[in-house]
């Protein structure tokens, strides 16, 4: 069997799609991966024995969301990006399986191909909001326009479009069950995980060996992500008297400013890790004086309707 694997996003929408490739090849599949061209992405593909078919576009090259007017345009740019190399890539392939920014080429290829197509999410959220029809008024037109170039009829169902009327949900069942909406089929298969057992930094486990398990806070590839979050975050911890670890990822700013944010109480110190097993981390030092936080309130998916609000792109 041959396989074609799309995924156009950031590191979540990239290596859950990679851990199901390694597991497709150790399964005797063929498996070709299309995805975006940034460093960490073809180094982490080379890494596990995975082709790449690289878009032209690096992700990180989408240097902001969209607003509420360029929304159109975004999606119209990004299936200029990856339908050419998505069709050339899956023409003798049995099966398409996308994700994240894929949504908007996928189902299309696999049409004119007549193979089938399946669409997977890795947080329950993205799916929040299907029984509404905010999907055909926010891309109903770029995706009909792009269809009609290439000699397909339009969708009338834009969110059955992109995520199919089965999407996969690769969620842990606990962590993030599916609470969606009654008469809408999903199938959860548990999270996709990819196992990494390379060593870590010399510097990262002389921290882990030094005391007690830290707490973990990754912003992975939120570039977005403001100080006052990353700060909040930190002191919720160290008033717990508990040790940290920060993931910076791609928060660019972090590089210069967390050693401020996680010292600024004057009760702890910070360092910077190597890179390597993360992409980058910051360790900060236990604190001496914890505070006493209010209870949080668990709360497991957005607001109904809140994934039209923001749109899902960019």
């Amino acid at each position: 069997m041959r396989v074609l694997l799309s995924t156009y996003g950031s590191r979540g929408d990239v290596e859950p799609i990679v851990a199901l490739a390694v597991q497709l090849q150790a399964l005797g599949a063929e498996v070709r991966m299309c995805a975006p061209p940034d460093e960490e992405f073809s180094q982490l593909l080379t890494r596990v024995g995975v082709p790449l078919v690289p878009f032209d576009r690096p992700w990180r090259s989408w240097e902001r969301p969209p607003t509420a007017e360029e929304r159109q345009q975004r999606v119209a740019d990004f299936i200029a990006a990856q339908y050419e190399t998505v069709a050339e890539t899956a023409e003798g392939c049995d099966v398409i399986v996308a994700t994240a920014m894929s949504q908007f080429v996928g189902s299309s290829v696999a049409e004119r191909l007549g193979i089938p197509y399946r669409y997977v999410v890795f947080c329950p959220d993205v799916l929040d909001g299907l029984d509404g029809q905010g999907f055909d008024e926010l891309f109903g037109e770029p995706i009909n326009a792009h269809r009609a170039s290439i000699g397909l009829p339009p969708v009338g169902d834009v969110g059955e479009f992109m995520f199919t009327a089965l999407p996969l949900l690769a969620a842990d069942p606990t962590l993030g069950p599916w609470r969606g909406p009654e008469g809408f089929d999903v199938m959860q298969t548990g999270a996709w995980i990819l196992p990494d057992e390379r060593p870590l930094p010399a510097e990262l486990q002389t921290f882990l060996d030094a005391g007690e398990q830290p707490v973990y806070v990754g912003f992975g590839s939120m570039r977005t992500v403001d100080e006052d979050s990353a700060r909040a975050a930190i002191e919720a911890i160290r008033a717990q008297d508990r040790r940290v670890l920060v993931g910076r990822g791609w928060a660019v700013w972090l590089r210069s400013t967390t050693g401020t944010i996680a010292s600024s109480s004057g009760r702890s110190t910070s360092r910077n890790c190597s890179t390597g097993w993360l992409p980058s981390c910051i360790t900060v030092a236990r604190a001496r004086r914890p505070r006493q936080l209010a209870p949080a309130r668990r709360r497991w998916s957005c607001p109904k309707g809140a994934i039209r609000s923001t749109g899902r792109v960019g």
